[in-house]
Parts: structure tokens; sequence; C-alpha cells
């Protein structure tokens, strides 16, 4: 868009051009990097109508706390999103501070179908493991993994470094998992998100 057609009233609104981001300030543009205003950069008049700008898009962080008496989400007992007001009580406070506190309902939603699956992964594995897992020896360790390249989810192994994966005894037992929960770890490893939007201030307690 040309800089006739920029929205000089939305205070705070970023702008890119020509590796420049510019900030929108008391109606006019102000290039972050120098702290200068487009108008004083010298730019002439011609090359300045014939610029192309493009809006910055904000990335909204789904944990930043929402303004008083405003609606927001969390997993509840369920294994459920739900929704509740931010009224500053002390609820409020302590789902925040443990982060069940959620300003997206896709993203709230997201964490309670992620958080059941991995819980129904791990019974899976202690239903079936023919052992526990003891990573003080050197045995193979088996957990689901999924490939971005080719879009499918595939097993692989570790010994020696451990993560949050849910791991199996053996490659058969891995296989097993992931034929029943296939379903649902696809839909986990796939899920799409739109976090462009409005930025919240976030507080503490």
């Amino acid at each position: 868009m040309k800089i006739t057609e920029l929205d000089l009233r939305a205070e705070g609104k970023q702008y890119k051009s020509a590796g420049r981001v510019f900030k929108v300030k008391e109606c006019g543009l102000l290039d972050v990097e120098t702290n200068t205003y487009l108008e004083y950069l010298g730019i002439p008049l011609i090359e300045l109508l014939e610029m192309e700008f493009e809006e910055v898009k904000k990335t909204k962080n789904p944990y930043f706390r929402v303004r008083s008496s405003k609606k927001y989400y969390f997993v509840g007992s369920c294994g459920c999103s739900e929704t509740t007001t931010d009224y500053n009580h002390g609820i409020d406070h302590k789902l925040f501070n443990i982060a069940n506190y959620f300003n997206d309902k896709e993203y709230a939603e997201y964490v309670a179908f992620k958080e059941t699956l991995m819980r129904k992964l791990d019974k899976f594995a202690w239903e079936h493991n023919t052992k526990v897992i003891n990573w003080c020896d050197s045995s193979e360790k088996y957990y689901i993994a999924f490939s971005n390249q080719y879009s499918e989810l595939m097993i692989d192994w570790d010994f020696a470094y451990k993560s949050n994966n849910v791991y199996f005894t053996s490659r058969e037992i891995a296989e097993k998992a992931l034929e029943e929960f296939k379903d649902d770890l696809m839909k986990l490893y796939t899920w799409e998100f739109d976090f462009l939007g409005e930025h919240y201030g976030t507080i503490s307690y």
C-alpha cells in the first residue's frame, strides 16, 4: 500500500517498507531503528509517494493477562476448556500464576487437548511397557514423533537424551500406541493457530 493509504491515526501500528520498520506516533511515521520521523529522513517527495508499505502484524501471546472484567479461558477439572471473567480475585491470580490462563479460546482448547492426550499416552505406556523406563541403562527408548517434511507420524528412539516425550520399551509397543492414538496425534501436530491480533499487557502477582 502507498503512504496515502496508511492509517496514521492508529497509534503504535507498524508498517514496513524497504527493510525499514515504522511506527505510527502522533499521526506520523517513526523509524523504530533510528527513532527518526519519516519526514526527516531526506527522502524526496516523488520517491516517498512511490514507496510500498506493508502492515506489520503483531503476534498475540496467548498467556498475556486480559484487562479487568474481561473474559479469559482455562483448562477445567474435566479436562476441557472453560471460560470465566477476570475480576482480580484470588482464583484469577492463581490460574494466571500456574499458567492455566489464556486470552485465546482456541489455544486453551489446544492445551486441554494436548494435556489429555499426553496423559492417555502415558497411561498406555504404563499398561503396556514391559518394565519401568530406566535412563541409567543403555537400552533403547521409543517414542512417537511427527515429520514436518513428510507430514506423517513415525517411531524414533533414544537412549541418552531425555525429553518430554512419552517413552515405550519396544518399537512394537510404540507402534500400537501410534495406531490407537493416530488421529488425535495428527490433530495435535497439525493444529493451526492465528495469533495475529491485539497485544495484552501482562500482570504478575
